[in-house]
């Protein structure tokens, strides 16, 4: 089964949702208006879904407030008030912090039992498929060989109710860690390699990339200066 075949082990690691929806809903066959009677709609984000009356999961197109969104489509059940329902993250990173001993497995705490590496270069995570890649990373000030790694995972989805999960393998031993930053966040920039061809110059002010010590220096007409980085 491609890559799986060189990895041991996997288990199960359930996605928690940290806020819970609130209120219940009113929707309108042919309307794409969400409305909420004590609801927080702010707290989820343009691209989520949300579960509608008629079973089905539909993508918000738009907030307006904590009281009403709009989806993507009309809705084509059947009218509705007084609805409970349900929200769905889309595309979030999830912190979680790998123990290379053993323990008890607990909210973002996974425990290998000694299973993985020592330097935990062969964990990786899939989505609840079991076999489709996530994206993911170390922090490399987060990470104590033959203790701990604390990884960032970007998770394709995150339910309400506490049922998503996907799944971390591990016990690899000709595997290398190959987490990518740039593929886990909207936006992410350690200054290790000159990117400055992707990035707009606006100003009269002059900036050196130094790669070495992983920062950007920027200087304004002599007068300035100031450092971003490590």
């Amino acid at each position: 089964m491609g890559w799986l075949s060189g990895w041991q082990y996997r288990k199960k690691h359930y996605i928690l949702e940290e806020i819970d929806p609130t209120g219940t809903i009113s929707v309108t066959n042919g309307s794409k208006t969400v409305t909420g009677s004590g609801t927080n709609f702010k707290s989820w984000r343009k691209g989520d879904k949300i579960l509608l009356p008629d079973g089905n999961w539909y993508e918000i197109e738009d907030i307006t407030s904590d009281t009403e969104l709009t989806i993507t489509v009309n809705y084509p059940g059947s009218d509705a008030s007084g609805q409970s329902y349900k929200m769905m993250r889309v595309g979030y990173q999830k912190r979680i912090k790998v123990h290379y001993g053993s323990g008890t497995d607990n909210g973002e705490d996974v425990y290998l039992a000694g299973k993985c590496k020592s330097d935990f270069g062969d964990v990786r995570f899939t989505a609840s498929d079991g076999e489709t890649l996530l994206p993911y990373e170390y922090e490399t000030e987060g990470k104590v060989d033959g203790d701990y790694a604390i990884y960032w995972v970007k998770v394709d989805e995150i339910k309400s109710d506490d049922t998503s999960y996907i799944y971390v393998y591990y016990g690899n031993s000709d595997a290398t860690y190959n987490g990518d930053p740039y593929q886990v966040f909207d936006w992410f920039e350690d200054f290790s390699s000159d990117r400055s061809s992707l990035y707009t110059h606006v100003g009269t002010a002059t900036h050196t990339w130094d790669t070495a010590n992983k920062r950007l220096k920027i200087q304004g007409n002599g007068a300035w200066n100031f450092t971003i980085g490590s």
